[in-house]
């Protein structure tokens, strides 16, 4: 019963550690993007505007989306802003009519694209 016992908390213990590995990873991960666009240069960066972003649980189904676009390097996701930021891969890009379809098909309205340098 000793062993058993040793057994359930050895195992529960390695499972809450590879959960937090897992979200230091995820934290990683989005904090490598944000650095990325910010040390890129404002012409290679495209701002969306969301309206409908609302909570965590949004702004995860947006970044799912772009996961999946192989012409995106890098994205920031800021919900308090409803702004997502994307870097595309050299030489690569995403027509508006096609993001503005992304957006709508992920649930969101795309209310404004801002690229490069204008302000």
């Amino acid at each position: 019963m000793r062993y058993i016992i040793l057994l359930f908390l050895f195992l529960n213990i390695s499972h809450v550690q590879a959960m937090h590995n897992h979200d230091m990873a995820e934290k990683m991960e989005v904090l490598s993007s944000k650095d990325l666009i910010d040390s890129a240069n404002c012409k290679d960066v495209i701002e969306l505007e969301l309206y409908g972003m609302v909570c965590d649980f949004c702004a995860r189904s947006v970044e799912k989306i772009l996961n999946k676009r192989e012409e995106i390097s890098a994205f920031n996701v800021d919900l308090d802003e409803a702004i997502v930021s994307v870097v595309f891969h050299k030489e690569q890009d995403i027509a508006d009519e096609e993001l503005d379809k992304i957006i709508a098909d992920a649930g969101y309205n795309l209310v404004n694209i801002k690229r490069g340098c204008d302000e």
